[in-house]
């Protein structure tokens, strides 16, 4: 067992001394000895018990070495030069023999613990008996949680008093309310964005210190280990007592991740690999699928959920959430995206689909997310093109949402326009099947639609409308969307139908167009989604 020189400080701290280390030597024992009779005799991973004298001799004989000294001469200067370094001495009157027994104890208390932690693995225990060992070590309570902050176990001998673990013991999870806490310092980036010991200065959330550290397994996070500094306030050694409990936590969690064949690693590597990497080939995928139990055939969609502020969420708990909801559904993350697979016995994907959103809305707006739903496909070779889809309905979808009321219809007959999006739900065939096709013609190198005939045609009317005040355009658009119904045409612009005719018919003259023609109608409301998305994307890039 090697014993970080932390350890020894705090062993000692009750004893007036000084320390004399290199800040930068973060040494590590693996014993304490009482000084041997020659240079040679020493290691540099053993700290040496003996008297200042002695250790200050063996220093000019050669350096490199770490020495626990009792005072046994008068200071003088030697002792802030190369002398010195490597030792803390204590200022007792005590024996050499003391001295050595206060530090070997140390040792033999650590390195007990840490045989037992190793036996327990060895003898199948888990995380709770891991910390029952633990209780004597950390002295401070502390706590267990897997990823969607459900409570695995608790120091039963060490309790807290602060209110958001009160509240984590009596419920087995955190609530609501403390996942609120949560949110608003932002503790979810944080978790996101770092690894290996966080150290949480007191704050709203605890009045203490806080230790902890994330097990991640396939780099994605499996359990989150706490320790409040409310019983002894954190030091160097307590983080490094609670980085040798993390050791022996992360390698419980890697074995039993993989004793469990991780099977939600298992479906996800697939997918991962269906989304973001290479495999495309049908019959490898197919062969992948029964491994893992997924079915290749049969009725799907696919949901992509992504959120308005990524610092407030914890995606591991957003997963667990929607499991619980749709728990037919499989899932996985990528950073801030999460990627739903929908799975449906009836070939009525949409009624199932709409089932499903019902019952994920409230979530959506506790998480203030968004969700992109694709079309239904039948192969699981398809999925990846589905997730495309999807990503381009909140993509797109938002743009649009957030452009509003681009052709400027009374804000009473807007609201009421049954083509009035929703500001979390995007559907691809529904909302932006047409906006997305103009949106892959954005990224050519030439623009196909900017110029064409119908989009030259609109924008002189366009500029009809600005230079007469007139409304053609709001008259032309709800015409077309009414599918030349010109009763319900007048009714969205509160007109009488014979007044659309008449304007209708002006308009034809104008553009010199016959919308009789549908090939006509057609390409006219093309334009139309034509400048919504140009505008949409001038306003995404120039709010």
């Amino acid at each position: 067992m090697l014993l970080p020189r932390s350890i020894v400080m705090d062993t000692l701290k009750d004893y007036s001394g000084k320390p004399y280390f290199d800040k930068n030597d973060v040494r590590e024992y693996t014993g304490v000895a009482l000084l041997p009779d020659t240079l040679e005799e020493m290691r540099p991973d053993i700290l040496y018990v003996c008297g200042l004298s002695e250790a200050m001799k063996r220093n000019d004989e050669g350096a490199g070495f770490h020495y626990a000294c009792m005072r046994d001469c008068l200071w003088s200067e030697a002792e802030e030069g190369d002398q010195m370094q490597g030792l803390v001495v204590i200022n007792e009157n005590r024996s050499f023999k003391w001295l050595f027994g206060l530090i070997q104890k140390r040792f033999q208390d650590v390195d007990t613990w840490v045989e037992n932690m190793q036996l327990a693995l060895l003898e199948g225990g888990g995380y709770q008996e891991l910390l029952d060992l633990s209780e004597p070590i950390l002295g401070n309570p502390a706590y267990i949680l897997d990823a969607s902050y459900s409570l695995l176990a608790y120091t039963k001998n060490i309790v807290s008093n602060e209110r958001v673990v009160t509240s984590l013991l009596k419920h087995g999870r955190h609530t609501d309310e403390t996942m609120k806490l949560f949110q608003n310092t932002h503790r979810f980036k944080l978790y996101e964005n770092t690894e290996g010991i966080i150290i949480s200065e007191p704050g709203i959330i605890s009045n203490f210190e806080v230790v902890s550290q994330w097990c991640k397994y396939a780099g994605i996070p499996i359990l989150h280990a706490v320790m409040i500094c409310d019983h002894y306030p954190r030091t160097s050694a307590l983080t490094d007592l609670f980085s040798i409990f993390m050791r022996y936590i992360t390698i419980h969690t890697n074995a039993q991740q993989k004793e469990l064949g991780s099977q939600p690693q298992i479906y996800s590597t697939l997918f991962m690999d269906i989304l973001y990497g290479s495999l495309a080939k049908g019959e490898v995928i197919m062969d992948r699928a029964k491994v893992t139990n997924v079915d290749y055939s049969g009725n799907f969609d696919v949901y992509r959920v992504v959120f308005n502020d990524n610092s407030i969420v914890l995606v591991r708990r957003v997963v667990s959430e929607i499991s619980e909801l749709i728990p037919k559904s499989k899932i996985v993350a990528k950073d801030y995206e999460i990627t739903v697979l929908n799975t449906y016995d009836s070939s009525d994907i949409c009624e199932g689909s709409d089932s499903n959103i019902k019952r994920l809305y409230p979530l959506l707006e506790k998480y203030d997310a968004i969700v992109g739903v694709s079309s239904g496909f039948s192969k699981l070779a398809e999925m990846k093109n589905a997730a495309a889809q999807a990503s381009a309905a909140y993509g797109i979808g938002q743009d649009l949402y957030n452009l509003g009321n681009y052709w400027g219809f009374e804000p009473g007959l807007w609201a009421n326009m049954s083509w009035t999006r929703n500001p979390r739900i995007f559907n691809f065939d529904e909302d932006v099947y047409i906006h997305y096709i103009f949106s892959v013609a954005h990224e050519k190198a030439f623009d196909t639609c900017r110029n064409s005939l119908y989009s030259n045609a609109l924008s002189v009317l366009i500029d009809h409308d600005k230079n007469r005040g007139s409304n053609l355009v709001q008259i032309l658009y709800a015409y077309l969307v009414s599918d030349q119904r010109t009763t319900l045409a007048g009714k969205l612009l509160n007109m009488h139908r014979n007044n659309v005719v008449y304007h209708i018919k002006k308009i034809e003259e104008l553009l010199c167009i016959d919308l009789e023609d549908y090939r006509v109608r057609l390409k006219i409301m093309f334009a139309f989604y034509f400048f919504e998305l140009s505008a949409a994307k001038k306003k995404k890039l120039d709010p």
